[in-house]
C-alpha cells in the first residue's frame, strides 16, 4: 500500500466491509467457479471472518501499475485494453477471400 503515489490503497478489516446485495450476488457465483478465492467462505460469512482486504479508490488512482509490481501474492493486475467507440449507425464491411 505504500507504493501508491496518490495513497488510493487502503487495508481494510473483514469485519468493517459492507458488500451491496447485487455484489454479493456476483461474489457468491465467484465462490461458486473459485472456492479457494474467498477460503471457502460465502459472501455473507465475509464480513464476519477473521482478515482484511485493500480497497483501491478508483477515483483517484493514476494507473501506474506500482501496485501491480509489488504486489508480493500477485493478485493485482494491470491489464491493457483498446477501446473502441461504436457507431449504431455504421454498416460493418467485411471483405472476403476469393
Amino acid at each position: 500500500m505504500d507504493v501508491c503515489p496518490e495513497q488510493c490503497l487502503q487495508l481494510v478489516p473483514l469485519r468493517q466491509l459492507k458488500i451491496a446485495e447485487k455484489d454479493t450476488e456476483k461474489i457468491q457465483q465467484l465462490v461458486g467457479s473459485d472456492p479457494i478465492t474467498f477460503q471457502h467462505l460465502t459472501a455473507n460469512e465475509l464480513p464476519d471472518a477473521e482478515g482484511s482486504v485493500i480497497v483501491k479508490d478508483e477515483t483517484i488512482c493514476i494507473r501506474c501499475g506500482l501496485c501491480a509490481q509489488r504486489c508480493p501474492a500477485h493478485t493485482i493486475t494491470m491489464e491493457g485494453f483498446e477501446v473502441f467507440a461504436h457507431n449504431p449507425d455504421a454498416v460493418v464491411a467485411e471483405t472476403r477471400e476469393k
